[in-house]
């Protein structure tokens, strides 16, 4: 493929998305792929392309403090760039990306963007931090309506950061993807137990969201201050108010701005890594101490990537605004040096997963996903899949009608099956945690299942899925053509149209119920084999499925008879895996949800 990234500034190595984009531009090239570059730097080459910087007046200059430049837009340079390209992918929301997607799209080509330049960034690097968070909020929505309303997929670098934009109801197709740990940071280090000196290693950008001064605080409490040496690893505005504080606290610190080798040996030195940063998307300096051999003190902040992902108990979390607290973290290690020895090989070992290799592959993925959804599109609509395709896409008028005939009906149904058919429903605020779309598996043991899960959903109109032979019954064929069901496809080109078609449904905020069992076996106690559409439908659209199971239940009452339940049991959503390749994620997203479905089932109920 020939891929192309427009990112502002190239070659900045003092924030973790430029040394992303450099590294994976690098890897992407060895996998046989063309990587072209459009930013402001000067770095010479035929798949360079130079902007020109662009100045914002006020916003220019104090975006510069952070390291953080704006190119200037050029749309004759983009598109000598864009020629002949498969995928073009941007790496922040600026103009620059607005008008390189725009061109992007007006010459056919897919195209991608990353979410690593989050808006709290924008409310912290301002130095106001929390006081401008509806500042942050504004800023999600105009993200959202400017430039990522341009792109299906988004590349987020880690679970947190995919689940902050779900939050704010954006319908992208989110592939949390490690920014990926080098292999040249897995080190064997020999760390002795030195009883004179205790050395602490923090690595980040010296700014206010990163609260280095946590740390410095926290050194009053701790009982072993005499014997800490704290290395700051890194460069930033808050350089000087850092160094003062440490110096009245009369701390033993060591600042600096190392090479990646300097830094390995540092890390090699380190008994300790502490992380104290309020936002981080995903923390590649936290990824590469714990390669290292590590063991980590982690803020445990809602918006905290490492904190939320990377701890592996909670002696490696602390009390955000909580000196004290980081001090009994920090006292209990030092005081537990076996312990430490022993957590450092499972932290070392728990970053297997988190390998720049295996992350650039996933980026790959997303890349050629996006390759193809293009293509998909331009199948659909060929002459000879039209007919199949508008199946799939029932009337707009017909389909208002249907919500309101749905929202006044099914009450009546539920209340009927309530207290005549014996249905009940456990679990119904599992669907509340998804206010995205999801794939709802369910076993297919009645006729009126489906309606049975509407009123699960109830008042989420969920797309339903039927086989082609029912459309022509003579009874129920009319009704769920009027409820918008739409038949499952025939053949290979159809099942590509399908799950185009259903993947778009479900980026769109839609729960799409899929009988991942396929047949219909009336009352069947036992599940049958799972066929992997659904599995495949949820991984395209990176989106939960939900479990669902119905059981049949007859409850013995006092005077000898029995009365009939049927149980609708609803499990917890299921994500795809944030660090699997496609082919793994899908058959572990199977069998992850047989394993959940078979726990689903219900014995008794009273």
């Amino acid at each position: 493929m020939i891929i192309v990234y427009v990112i502002d500034s190239y070659g900045e190595f003092s924030n973790g998305t430029t040394m992303t984009a450099v590294r994976s531009k690098q890897m992407l090239e060895e996998m046989g792929h063309t990587v072209r570059v459009v930013s402001i730097s000067s770095i010479q080459g035929e798949e360079y392309f130079q902007l020109k910087e662009r100045n914002i007046p006020i916003v220019s200059k104090w975006s510069a403090t952070q390291k953080t430049y704006y190119a200037k837009p050029d749309v004759n340079v983009f598109r000598r760039a864009f020629e002949g390209a498969d995928v073009v992918h941007f790496f922040f929301p600026w103009k620059s990306a607005v008008v390189a997607a725009k061109v992007a799209k007006e010459m056919g080509i897919a195209v991608t963007g990353s979410y690593h330049y989050c808006p709290e960034h924008v409310a912290y690097g301002s130095g106001a931090g929390k006081i401008l968070m509806p500042v942050a909020w504004i800023l999600y929505k105009f993200y959202k309506r400017r430039v990522y309303k341009y792109v299906d997929r988004v590349h987020c670098p880690s679970p947190v950061m995919a689940d902050k934009l779900r939050q704010h109801r954006y319908k992208n197709i989110l592939h949390p993807i490690t920014n990926g740990v080098g292999h040249q940071f897995f080190v064997e280090a020999n760390r002795p137990y030195n009883p004179e000196e205790f050395q602490i290693l923090t690595v980040g950008r010296l700014s206010l969201e990163k609260r280095q001064e946590i740390l410095f605080k926290a050194m009053k409490y701790s009982k072993y201050k005499d014997k800490i040496k704290l290395v700051v690893a890194g460069q930033g505005p808050r350089n000087k108010k850092l160094r003062k504080l440490a110096k009245k606290l009369n701390l033993n610190v060591t600042f600096g701005f190392y090479s990646q080798n300097e830094l390995i040996e540092i890390i090699k030195k380190s008994d300790l890594y502490v992380h104290t940063a309020e936002i981080e998307t995903e923390g590649i300096s936290v990824l590469e101490a714990l390669a290292g051999g590590l063991v980590p003190v982690l803020s445990n902040a809602p918006f905290s990537a490492p904190g939320q992902i990377f701890a592996l108990d909670d002696r490696s979390l602390f009390e955000l605004n909580n000196p004290k607290d980081l001090a009994e973290k920090i006292d209990y290690w030092i005081e537990h040096p076996e312990e430490r020895i022993k957590m450092s090989k499972k932290y070392q070992d728990s970053m297997q997963n988190f390998k720049i290799d295996t992350a650039v592959k996933r980026l790959e993925e997303m890349f050629k996903a996006a390759v193809h959804d293009v293509k998909l599109n331009e199948f659909s609509k060929e002459e000879s899949n039209r007919k199949y395709l508008k199946k799939l896409r029932p009337n707009k008028v017909g389909h208002f009608f249907v919500r309101i005939f749905f929202l006044l009906i099914y009450p009546l149904f539920k209340l009927y099956s309530y207290l005549f058919g014996g249905l009940r429903i456990i679990g119904k605020n599992n669907l509340k945690k998804v206010k995205t779309g999801a794939v709802i598996i369910s076993n297919h043991v009645h006729n009126l299942d489906s309606l049975m899960n509407a009123c699960a959903t109830y008042p989420r109109l969920s797309v339903y899925t039927s086989m082609p032979g029912n459309f022509e019954h003579k009874v129920y064929g009319p009704i769920i053509t009027f409820f918008g069901t739409i038949p499952t496809p025939v053949g290979i080109d159809e099942t590509k149209v399908f799950i185009n078609e259903i993947t778009k449904k479900v980026q769109r905020g839609r729960f799409v119920l899929i009988y991942p069992e396929g047949n219909l076996v009336y009352k069947n106690e036992d599940l049958q084999r799972f066929k992997k559409g659904a599995f495949h439908v949820a991984q395209n659209a990176m989106a939960p499925i939900i479990p669902a199971r119905i059981s049949f239940l007859q409850i013995p009452k006092k005077n000898g008879k029995f009365k009939k339940r049927v149980i609708l049991n609803i499990g917890e959503p299921i994500y795809p895996s944030y660090y699997m390749l496609r082919r793994d994620s899908i058959d572990d997203f199977m069998e992850t949800s047989l394993a959940k479905m078979e726990a689903l089932k219900v014995e008794e109920y009273k």
